[in-house]
This record gives structure tokens, sequence and C-alpha cells, in this order.
């Protein structure tokens, strides 16, 4: 049995960098139970930032974004990119992501999580492309000179680990957005145990006040750490005094229902300090209300602030779009895009293709579909706009092209095995 040690935990996930760089971390293997892939793209200046000011991981700790997620320039990584981050400090070579699976999920399947995610990373196609591969028990990628491999908790053992692999757990892995939970805690220490793993010192994060997981299941890290034998240690650092509007990230990551009262209060206790950040939460809750001209004009004081609102920018798109107001969805998903870094951008950039194909802009949809494709070359649902955008030019044979071109792509994405 292992010995007493200590599970270093942390109250949202981007946290974890700078106790990554403290601790000595050199291009390690990293098993990652997660309901998320925090892979985001970050920009070069950004980049560079955390290049120099990770040769000190307090200054690097100063450079996470924390809840509520702010949308400038002031900090270089947060919750959504921190593996990305770690590709400018060399911490981790090998990512083992070990996705949920509270229904039997095949490793065809996890192929296309895996695709379909990395597909929005701008700038790194060809890099996906060329090392895409499903495997037996697994399917991987390289992402920035990273190995990004997606696998299940029974199949681990397949995988031949080496049992000095670092342990890195949000506990949002065990819970279910409909509120079940998905995966044993028993379950998960005990197959970690049987492969040797685990004997260093994990690290661990609530995701509380992101909205992933609620309050009442915190429990869940003191029932980790006693069936492990080891005892827990908070490291979180947070800056903000004035709150971290848990209740609101708890209704727009879909964990509670909203009613006009409790909006009202949410935007006097929790939003009011909160500047930029707290006008932009304020639009997707109006948006979770169905109040359309609410959400605008609060996106507007959020821009006016100094904050991007790109969240929300893109949810008033699809807000539009899911009516078929086309035309609108348009500029808000332009709104959104931005310098195309992140994955909400990249997405926006998408679906702003599709929307001037539905709205009979053709020719504008055809040079949008461009702009896409150079960027993000894996997205097949850019192919299949770009085909109906150009049969309906008269274009045959960019269509025909289109089509082989999205043919070759599935065929990579799908490959036999």
């Amino acid at each position: 049995m292992m010995g007493k040690r200590t599970i270093y935990t942390f109250e949202e996930h981007g946290e974890v960098l700078a106790h990554w760089h403290e601790t000595g971390y050199d291009n390690e293997t990293l098993i990652y139970f997660d309901r998320h892939l925090d892979l985001k793209k970050i920009e070069k200046a950004q980049m560079r930032r955390i290049r120099e000011q990770g040769l000190n991981w307090k200054d690097l700790r100063l450079l996470n974004r924390d809840i509520p997620f702010r949308d400038d320039d002031l900090f270089a990584y947060g919750l959504d990119n921190f593996l990305y981050a770690t590709t400018a400090l060399n911490l981790v070579k090998r990512v083992i992501w070990v996705y949920p699976e509270p229904k039997p999920v095949s490793v065809a399947a996890l192929g296309h999580v895996l695709w379909d995610l990395l597909s929005l990373v701008p700038g790194h196609g060809e890099e996906v492309k060329n090392t895409f591969k499903v495997n037996p028990h697994s399917a991987s990628a390289q992402v920035a000179g990273m190995q990004v491999e997606i696998t299940t908790l029974r199949r681990i053992h397949k995988l031949g680990l080496d049992p000095d692999a670092k342990i890195d757990i949000d506990l949002d892995y065990f819970y279910e957005e409909k509120g079940q939970i998905v995966h044993g805690v028993d379950e998960v220490v005990e197959t970690l145990r049987r492969e040797g793993m685990g004997n260093g010192e994990p690290t661990m994060t609530y995701s509380i006040s992101s909205g992933f997981l609620p309050r009442s299941c915190r429990w869940l890290g003191e029932a980790v750490a006693n069936k492990w034998g080891c005892t827990l240690r908070s490291l979180s650092r947070r800056r903000s005094s004035q709150g971290h509007a848990e209740q609101s990230m708890s209704v727009i990551a879909g964990k509670r229902s909203l009613d006009r009262a409790l909006f009202q209060r949410l935007c006097q206790d929790e939003l009011q300090p909160l500047e930029g950040p707290g006008w932009s939460l304020r639009a997707l809750l109006a948006l979770a209300l169905s109040d359309i001209a609410e959400a605008e004009r609060y996106y507007q004081r959020a821009v006016e602030s100094g904050d991007r609102a790109t969240w929300a920018a893109y949810s008033i798109g699809l807000f539009h779009m899911g009516r078929k107001q086309y035309e609108q969805a348009i500029q808000w998903f332009s709104r959104a895009e931005g310098q195309l870094v992140d994955t909400i951008q990249a997405h926006s950039l998408s679906l702003r293709a599709l929307c001037e194909c539905k709205s009979g802009q053709f020719e504008r949809s055809l040079r949008t579909v461009e702009r896409c494709l150079k960027e993000l070359p894996l997205r097949l649902e850019a192919y299949k706009v770009g085909a109906v955008a150009a049969g309906e030019l008269g274009m045959l044979s960019e269509a025909e092209k289109f089509r082989e071109l999205e043919k070759e792509l599935c065929g990579v994405r799908n490959p036999e095995h």
C-alpha cells in the first residue's frame, strides 16, 4: 500500500502551471483526468511573456488569469489554455487525456473527439494532420511539439505508461452535466495503483468557481485523498478580493436554472464589482433568459470597459443563428473572431462562413471559407460550406475540389486500424 503523501490542490486549473514549474517538471508524461482539454492556443506575445517570466515560478503565477474570465491582454494564460502554456517552458512532452466514459466509447469516437477539438487550434492544422493516429487503445496527435493522446480509464493499462508519469486530476472528471457521478473514486485510484502509477505527489483541481463542479461535490477531493492514503494541501493563491462570480458561472455552465429575480441578485451581489468581465457575464446571463436586447447592451458595456467580451459575442451569434437570423449572426461572429487565437474565435470564423452561405451571400461565404481553411485546415464543415457556395456560383470544379479535400481529410480522421 502506498505511504502517506500529499495531493496538492488548486481551486482552478490554470493555477497548476506555476506549481509544475516550481517543482521541476521537465518534459514529463502527464496523466490528465479532465472533462475538458485545456489546450486553447496562446498568441506569440503572451507565450514570450510566459517564457520570460517563467524564469521565476512566482512571476509566472502572476500571469494566470483567474475566474471570472478576463478577455484582455493583462494575463497570459488561464484554466482553458495552460496546457498550451507548458510548451513554452518544456514542462510536459506528452499528455495522456483520460476522457470520461459514462457509456462505452469506441477508439474511433475518441479519435473524433480529439480531431474536432484540435481542428479549432489555429496554425497547427498540418502538424495535427501529419501526426494524427488512431491506435488500438487511444488516439493521438501532436500540437506545438507536444504529444496529446486521448484514452479512457479502462484502456490505461494497455498503454504501457511509465510508473513515474505525473498525475493531474480535475474533479469535474467525475461529474457529468446531468448531475451524475460517472466514475467512482475507488475505480480511478485502484486502476492507477494496479499500474504502479501515482507514486509521486499528484495535483488536483476543484473547478467550482468556474461552474464545472457544484460546491456540493467538493467532498470528491477528500474521497480521492482518503482512498489514496494521502493528505490534501491547498496551494491556491487567488488575487481577487471581489469574489469569483461562482453562482453566475454555475448558471452559465448549465448547473443551475435562472429566473429574473436570481438574475438581478447575481448582478448586484456578484457582478457589480467586476467591471468589464462583469458586464460580459451579464450578457451571458441575459441570453439564458432569452433577452437578446439586454445581452447586446451588456456586451457593449463590457467593450467600453476594456473587455473584448469574445465569449459574449460568440454566444449572441449562436442565439441569432439558432433563430435563422443569419445577418445578425454574421455581425456577431465577426466581432467574436478577434485575432483568431483561441477556439471560440476560430469557431466564430467557421460559423460566419456557414451563415453567409445560408443567407445566400455565396461569394462572401467563399472568401470566408478560404480564410478559414488557411488557419483551420482540418475543419470539415468549412469544406462542406465551400462546396455548396462554389456550386451555387457555378464554380463546379471548385466545388468538386472542396468535396475531394473533405473526403481526403475524412480518411485521415477515420483511418482503418
